[in-house]
C-alpha cells in the first residue's frame, strides 16, 4: 500500500519516524514489509502506549494510524525494557480519515503467499459463473473477476449481479471459453465497498469472493487496472469488460476512515 495525497490540503502527509516494534510483548521477532499498515494498541493491552505496531496484530485493522514506509527485518526492533537496547525509530507515512491510499490485489503478498480466488465454473458462451462451495458472494456486483489461468487465462469480466443463494455471478459480457473449478482468478471489489480483506502481510488487498470474511473497514473511492500497453486508469464497464489484457494489475483507492468497533486512531481509539 501507499499513501497518495490527503483531502484536506491535497498533499501527501509528510512522513515521520515513530518508536516501532513489530510484536506484541517481545523484541520483534517477525519481518515486516514496506507498505504494510502501522497501528496502535487498545488501550487495555500491556503494550499500548509503548510503541507503533503492525497492523495485523490484536484486533487485525483496528487503531490504524499510517502505512509503513520501509523494511523491517525479524530482528532489530526492542521493547521499550529490554535490558540493552532502546526502541527503534522507523518512517510511517500518517493515513487520517482524509488520506488517500491505493493498495494492489497482488497475485501474490509480500511475503510470496497466494492471494487469488479458485472454485467457480462456468460454461462456454454462458454469462453465469457458480461456485460449489464458495457462500456469501452477495454485493459483488459493479466487481470485477480476472482470470490468471485455464481456457479464459487474462480475460476480464465485469460483475452484473451476484446472488449469494445460490453463489452465482451473473457477468457483463459471456465466457469466452469453459471455466473450471480449479481455475484461479482474482476479484476486483466494486469501488465503494466499505470493507476489504487485507492479505497476511497487510500490504495489499487479498481476493475473497466470500463477501462476509471481508471484516477491514474501508472508504472505497475507485478501482483501477494497468497492462503492458494501457497505462493506469480506473476500470471502465464500457471500455474493459469482456477484454482479454495480458499481465494486468489492479488497484483499489480508498480511505481508513475506521469505524465504530474498528477506528483510525487519529481521530478515536478503540477501547476494548
Amino acid at each position: 500500500m501507499r499513501v497518495l495525497k490527503d483531502l484536506i490540503g491535497g498533499t501527501r502527509p509528510a512522513t515521520l519516524e515513530v518508536p516501532y516494534n513489530g510484536s506484541l510483548d517481545v523484541d520483534c521477532v517477525t519481518k515486516r514489509y514496506k507498505g504494510s499498515t502501522v497501528k496502535l494498541l487498545d488501550y487495555d493491552n500491556i503494550d499500548h502506549g509503548r510503541f507503533y505496531t503492525w497492523g495485523g496484530l490484536a484486533t487485525a485493522g483496528e487503531n490504524v494510524c499510517g502505512i509503513l514506509e520501509e523494511e523491517i527485518g525479524i530482528t532489530g526492533s526492542y521493547l521499550p525494557d529490554n535490558a540493552t537496547n532502546g526502541m527503534v525509530y522507523r518512517k510511517m507515512t500518517p493515513c487520517f480519515g482524509s488520506t488517500i491510499i491505493q493498495a494492489e490485489y497482488a497475485q501474490k503478498d509480500a511475503a510470496g503467499t497466494d492471494n487469488y480466488d479458485t472454485d467457480m465454473a462456468g460454461a462456454a458462451g454462458s454469462a453465469a459463473l457458480t461456485g460449489s462451495t464458495i457462500t456469501g458472494t452477495g454485493d459483488m456486483a459493479g466487481g470485477w473477476v480476472y482470470f490468471l489461468n485455464g481456457s479464459c487465462a487474462s480475460y476480464l469480466h465485469y460483475i452484473v449481479i451476484a446472488t449469494t443463494s445460490t453463489n452465482v455471478l451473473t457477468l457483463g459480457t459471456a465466457l469466452a471459453a469453459a471455466v473450471v473449478s480449479a481455475d484461479d482468478f482474482l476479484v476486483i471489489l466494486p469501488p465503494c465497498v466499505q470493507k476489504c480483506l487485507m492479505d497476511a502481510t497487510y500490504t495489499g488487498i487479498k481476493s475473497e469472493l466470500t463477501f462476509n470474511s471481508h471484516t477491514h473497514p474501508i472508504m472505497g473511492i475507485s478501482t483501477w487496472i494497468t497492462a503492458p500497453g494501457i497505462p493506469m486508469q480506473k476500470l471502465d464497464r464500457a471500455k474493459h469488460d469482456g477484454l482479454k489484457i495480458a499481465n494486468a494489475r489492479f488497484y483499489h483507492q480508498f480511505a481508513l476512515s475506521g469505524s465504530d468497533t474498528v477506528p483510525n486512531a487519529w481521530s478515536q481509539m478503540y477501547n476494548t
